[in-house]
C-alpha cells in the first residue's frame, strides 16, 4: 500500500479497528483476490473481532495496491461510515503545516486552551443569568 493511503488508515485505526465487520470485510477481499486464501484463514480464525481487525489493516498495509480494493470492499459490505472517514476526514495538521508556523499548535487540547475573547463574553453572559447545562 502507498505511505499516503497507510497513514491514512494509521490516522483513523483505533475508529477502523472497532467498526470494521470483519467477516464481510474478509469475504470481499477474499472475493476481489486483495488477501490470499491463507490470509483469509489466518485472519478468520482469530477469535477476537478487534484483534482480527488489527491484523487484517497489517496485511493490507503491507500489501502493493489494497487501499482501492480495501476501500471497494468496504463499499461492497455497506460499511460507507468507515469508507467516508478515510475519504473525507483529515489527520491532525503535522507539526510542519502552516497552522503550526503561525503559533498555533496542532493539538491543542480544547480543555486547556484558553478560549477566543468572544467566546469568553458568552460564557460570562450565560453566568449572568444564572444558566446552567446539568
Amino acid at each position: 500500500m502507498e505511505p499516503a493511503n497507510a497513514a491514512k488508515i494509521d490516522s483513523h485505526f483505533d475508529y477502523i479497528v472497532q467498526n470494521m465487520d470483519t467477516y464481510s470485510t474478509l469475504k470481499n477481499l477474499l472475493e476481489n483476490r486483495t488477501l490470499s486464501s491463507e490470509n483469509h484463514q489466518r485472519i478468520g480464525r482469530i477469535t477476537l473481532s478487534v484483534d482480527a481487525n488489527q491484523e487484517l489493516l497489517k496485511v493490507l498495509k503491507e500489501t502493493p495496491g489494497a487501499y482501492e480494493k480495501f476501500i471497494d470492499a468496504l463499499n461492497e459490505s455497506k460499511q460507507f461510515q468507515l469508507v467516508q472517514t478515510l475519504q473525507t476526514m483529515s489527520a491532525p495538521a503535522p507539526l510542519s503545516s502552516p497552522e503550526a508556523e503561525e503559533g498555533q499548535s496542532p493539538t491543542e487540547d480544547p480543555i486547556t486552551t484558553p478560549l477566543p475573547s468572544h467566546e469568553k463574553k458568552g460564557i460570562l453572559f450565560m453566568k449572568e443569568l444564572d444558566i446552567s447545562f446539568k
